[in-house]
């Protein structure tokens, strides 16, 4: 009995040290004194990979993988074309190439991390480990919105001036949660978080009750829309995906049931938040930003919003040179982006030109079915969420960048497949080691 209860909690212990670790690895947050989070969970796995004989066996195996040796080939190629480009251009512009070698790292990182969530992780997945660091930040995210103390002393750790200076004027409701990045960067990581909640329910968690799974989903949608509108795509995405998930004879029989929850937990919640008049504050400020639209509709009868007006203009056609092999460029000598672009798309193309960008493209889709065809045979849905993964990024990237250049984005993308890798590569060993191969005997009708 005693024993069992030490099991029981040295089973906890390792999955919550495993939660941070991945908390930090992927947001990586500056640690005043340490530095990145994201190097310090690097050394913590690595250490603990040595420790154990087994792990160290399957990142031995890992290294060895198609999957990880052509996505390190692909970024390797990408630092070497991004550091020829701008050469040859003169421009000697080599602040991309810290975003290529991060890359690289977090490639390597993830692989390693995956081994040590396979060793310790118990009865638990990497899926567990993705969702219970979404709640993490969750948690941070919606206690730092309602207590002005504590986001302060959180952000005067992690934020500089500048970064303080620009999330002001969202009237503290944005640029909250620990995480290095502080808007888009966060905002489309906690989105492909939140589309990984859907499946994590409608995989691994279909007798969830329905008023924990709402209850959920409200505090994680709203944490993530207080990251970015643009997190609002993993929602629409997740949830069609979980409604296709569904047979049509559980979808009909559960919808009345769970809108009667859903309803419940909003006017509850609504009740509450009008009784106090510091949260009606609150809500009243968040609405301003998330909903931005519906007040500009209210208040001037257009639907436009400043962000998406100034994100269209910053599309434009660039002269056929820059077009077709790019300028090299990719911040000014003030440290702005290069002709005041945030797209994602304008970036790759003024950067490295339509013909590099299109190979690049056709590399991270090339990456993507690799993954799934190595991983499909261990994991449910793989080809929807692979191609949901795909469109989502291709989608994100008229925003910003996020192809090759999401780093927490891809982290989470690297640590998912690494993972399902390793399992598909152990079931294909118990296979093999449980067949019993038939005793070859001669033909006695030769002799």
């Amino acid at each position: 009995m005693l024993i069992n209860i030490v099991n029981i909690m040295a089973n906890k212990a390792r999955w919550f040290s495993l939660v941070l670790l991945a908390f930090f690895f992927v947001f990586a947050f500056p640690i005043p004194i340490f530095g990145n989070s994201a190097y310090i969970a690097l050394v913590i796995t690595l250490i603990l990979l040595l420790c154990s004989q087994e792990a160290v066996n399957l990142l031995t195996g890992l290294l060895r993988n198609r999957f990880l040796l052509l996505s390190l080939s692909l970024l390797v190629s990408l630092f070497l074309v991004s550091f020829i480009t701008t050469t040859l251009h003169n421009e000697y512009d080599y602040v991309i190439l810290r975003t290529m070698a991060n890359n690289i790292f977090s490639l390597l990182g993830a692989a390693a991390l995956s081994c040590l969530v396979y060793v310790w992780g118990s009865r638990k997945n990497i899926i567990d480990l993705m969702v219970h660091i979404l709640f993490l930040q969750t948690f941070f995210i919606l206690i730092m919105l309602i207590s002005p103390e504590i986001r302060d002393v959180i952000q005067s750790l992690i934020r500089t001036d500048s970064q303080m200076e620009r999330m002001a004027t969202y009237n503290n409701v944005r640029g909250l949660g620990i995480s290095g990045s502080v808007a888009f960067g966060l905002a489309i990581t906690m989105g492909f978080l939140i589309f990984l909640l859907h499946y994590w329910v409608a995989v691994y968690k279909e007798n969830l009750s329905s008023l924990f799974t709402f209850t959920i989903f409200i505090f994680c949608v709203l944490a993530a829309l207080s990251a970015g509108r643009t997190a609002v795509l993993g929602f629409v995405i997740g949830f069609v995906f979980y409604l296709f998930s569904m047979s049509l004879k559980t979808l009909f029989s559960s919808s009345l049931k769970q809108l009667v929850i859903f309803l419940a937990i909003v006017t509850a919640v609504g009740l509450y938040i009008m009784s106090n008049e510091f949260l009606m504050e609150i809500a009243f400020l968040y609405s301003r930003y998330v909903f931005r639209f519906v007040w500009n509709y209210m208040e001037s009868g257009s639907f436009e919003v400043n962000s998406l007006t100034a994100l269209d203009k910053m599309y434009f056609i660039p002269p056929i040179q820059e077009t077709l092999l790019g300028s090299g460029q990719y911040v000014t000598t003030y440290g702005t982006h290069y002709m005041h672009t945030d797209s994602g798309y304008m970036r790759f193309m003024l950067f490295f030109g339509g013909i590099i960008s299109f190979f690049m493209y056709c590399a991270f889709i090339l990456i993507s079915f690799e993954a799934y065809t190595q991983v499909r045979d261990v994991m449910k849905y793989s080809g929807i969420f692979f191609l949901t993964f795909v469109f989502m990024s291709f989608v994100f990237q008229y925003k910003g960048e996020v192809v090759f250049f999401g780093v927490a984005y891809m982290k989470i993308f690297f640590l998912i497949t690494f993972y399902f890798i390793i399992l598909k590569k152990l079931k294909t060993e118990s296979i093999t080691a449980n067949t019993i191969k038939p005793l070859s005997l001669p033909n006695s009708a030769s002799i």
